[in-house]
């Protein structure tokens, strides 16, 4: 049950609950008298204002009550034992659906990326893999060759992509257990070696920066937001730089912080130390179905500062449709008039109890 207490001078709410299950419809008291409401099957479930289901509730609220912009939220993942209180307008830019326009053209992307900013393409397999029994490399006629790991090397459990040095015929690759290891294998003298230690820091892809002379390794955004550089011509000195990076704008949109694993960066290009990152599902996830990389980011950064400009991005998500669902009447949902307002749903006292 949902009570609605609605102080004097507030227009009246239209009250539209989104039913999750079917047969299942809370009772609703606006100042103690019971209302008939719209349910509403296609609203995103979302009780926090980041996330992939509240851009969809940001974008649904727009479409369905011809409004400008969602204005108030509140949400709890349980009833509190405190009602909620919408007592005001938010001006908070992440309410409005095209907020993250603002953000990009801020800066100029080098002529030499521009082509790349969009969704990552899958690929049906990768050049070079590591794997636990060593080097996968593709072959465009005959098809993959394995180059077996030595006994006297580290074991791999868990690898991240692979690159090849066309420069030097070096293969390389950085495993994720333990400490982590950068393990090379070169084509030249048929030799392996460990490279160095990653001490502790996820890469969850690699990219080989020819120019540059380094490999790039994007973190996994779950331990943290980053960057691992190798700086390929140190020898046997190499180490890895760390590279923290400034905030992910609009990353949040694209998934479900409290329930999903972060996206995976995915370096797709580099001019200079100007390194564009796409921001998509697991690399792994594109291959098997290209569709799910449709929700995406780019991202450009500098590889010796850490800065980050948004340089593009996919359409907001959309979660369901609306198939039988009722959109309420215009007046019943303004502030004061039909037309483009905000919805407004000022001065409400509403608590819920089970039932």
């Amino acid at each position: 049950m949902w009570r609605w207490q609605r102080a004097e001078g507030t227009p009246e709410p239209t009250v539209v609950p989104a039913q999750e299950q079917e047969g299942r419809s809370s009772e609703v008291l606006l100042n103690g008298v019971a209302v008939s409401v719209a349910v509403r099957k296609d609203f995103p479930f979302t009780h926090d204002t980041e996330g992939r289901n509240f851009r969809a509730l940001v974008t649904l609220v727009p479409e369905r009550f011809d409004v400008a912009r969602l204005a108030s939220f509140s949400g709890a993942y349980a009833a509190k034992e405190k009602p909620f209180e919408v007592t005001e307008v938010s001006d908070d830019a992440t309410y409005d659906v095209g907020y993250l326009k603002a953000e990009v053209g801020v800066v100029d992307v080098p002529e030499s990326l521009r082509h790349l900013i969009g969704p990552v393409k899958g690929k049906a397999q990768p050049p070079v893999k590591l794997t636990a029994q060593g080097f996968e490399v593709a072959g465009k006629i005959s098809g993959s060759r394995l180059i077996p790991l030595p006994l006297d090397m580290p074991e791999v459990s868990t690898a991240a992509e692979a690159v090849r040095d066309a420069t030097t015929g070096t293969l390389y690759g950085v495993t994720k257990d333990r400490e982590g290891l950068i393990i090379a294998y070169s084509e030249a003298d048929k030799s392996w070696r460990v490279v160095t230690s990653m001490d502790e820091n996820d890469a969850k892809t690699v990219f080989m920066d020819e120019v540059g002379r380094r490999l790039i390794m994007p973190m996994d955004l779950a331990q943290r937001t980053g960057l691992a550089i190798l700086y390929l011509d140190d020898g046997d000195d190499a180490l890895v730089d760390s590279v923290d990076m400034d905030e992910l704008i609009g990353l949040n949109d694209i998934y479900d912080p409290a329930n999903e694993l972060p996206p995976t960066l995915v370096a797709v290009g580099i001019d200079g130390d100007m390194l564009l990152l796409i921001a998509t599902k697991d690399q792994a996830l594109v291959r098997l179905d290209p569709s799910v990389a449709k929700h995406w980011r780019a991202y450009l950064v500098d590889v010796t500062t850490g800065e980050v400009d948004l340089v593009g991005y996919s359409g907001a998500p959309y979660i369901g449709k609306a198939g039988e669902a009722v959109v309420p009447p215009c007046p019943s949902i303004r502030t004061s008039r039909c037309g483009k307002g905000m919805v407004m749903p000022l001065s409400l006292n509403v608590s819920q109890s089970a039932r």
